[in-house]
């Protein structure tokens, strides 16, 4: 595998960024029974959070169940209870717009077509749930065959990596997120392009690998994107099991914010910011201090010369 950052040449990939892959990796391999909140400080800028959101996702692609398929149906019961304005719905067989149009008498959403001369009215069961699809989201899964890119790169990611289920480069997955930049998503994406990984001739950047729904359109999405700026998702979701925060202003939105209060939360940034921002993470940390007791997890790397990682545990 080889490794470009910028313009730079192609070269080994550096200890730095195995190190931060392997954390995302790792770190799912984990079993915890509370909240976890993991700093990452680097010398300098960097797409560190990308890094390790990659190796998180990586490791998703080796589980069997690390799909949206099965919960897709009760994402779309959950928004048909609320009539959720402004969410419409696609279907390949029908043409048109549908909303949601409350529940049907045996618990199943309904939807409506939005058109004034016809007001055809479909109930979708857990057989079907599939094939109805949230406009301006990934799809859930991918027909024909269809997988997306680079398999070869996530294969080479780890060295110790396991084997990949062909089925979940065809299915979206919603459980592993990227808080974008507090500046906001163009920035969070134009520095991940910016990171370069080849592999016997295959080569994408790390935003193209990080399948974000807006970054690699038209295909599934294996990561799940929160705008630390607007404070929103890219898509409708259940709460994230694992986030990890691209910087100090994201990291402490993500802290605060009530949908992560149970996921576990990975802070990368550096430590050239300016004195009083530090001072703020610093007096957040002590904070926490209340309710977390500082933790080790034997089974993480150690980190290379210059970055350092601080773990705590709710207790």
């Amino acid at each position: 595998m080889e490794f470009s950052e910028g313009q730079t040449p192609w070269q080994n990939v550096p200890d730095w960024v195995s190190y931060l892959i392997d954390l995302g990796y790792l770190w799912l391999c984990q079993s915890h029974d509370s909240r976890m909140i993991v700093v990452v400080s680097m010398p300098s800028t960097s797409a560190g959070a990308g890094l390790v959101t990659l190796g998180a996702m990586r490791k998703c692609l080796e589980l069997e169940e690390a799909n949206d398929t099965s919960s897709h149906y009760e994402k779309l019961l959950r928004l048909a209870r609320t009539r959720s304005v402004g969410v419409e719905l696609r279907h390949p067989s029908w043409k048109g717009r549908f909303v949601f149009d409350g529940i049907d008498q045996e618990g199943n959403p309904c939807v409506r077509k939005l058109n004034v001369d016809d007001n055809m009215r479909v109930n979708i069961t857990r057989s079907s749930a599939l094939r109805w699809k949230i406009h301006g989201e990934a799809p859930v899964v991918l027909g024909n065959g269809e997988q997306i890119p680079n398999r070869q790169i996530y294969a080479h990611l780890v060295n110790h990596g396991g084997s990949i289920r062909s089925s979940n480069l065809s299915e979206s997955y919603s459980h592993v997120c990227l808080a974008g930049q507090g500046v906001g998503e163009a920035p969070t994406k134009a520095s991940m392009a910016q990171v370069r990984f080849r592999h016997s001739g295959d080569e994408a950047d790390l935003a193209q690998l990080l399948t974000v729904q807006s970054w690699l359109p038209r295909t599934i999405s294996r990561t799940l994107f929160y705008n630390s700026r607007t404070e929103q998702f890219d898509r409708n979701t259940g709460r994230p099991s694992t986030v990890i925060a691209d910087g100090d202003t994201s990291f402490l939105k993500v802290l605060d914010a009530e949908v992560f209060e149970d996921s576990d939360v990975i802070g990368v940034f550096h430590r050239t910011l300016e004195r009083d921002r530090l001072e703020t993470i610093g007096t957040k940390l002590e904070n926490l201090r209340q309710w977390y007791d500082q933790a080790i997890v034997a089974d993480l790397p150690e980190p290379p010369r210059g970055i350092a990682t601080y773990i705590l545990k709710r207790r």
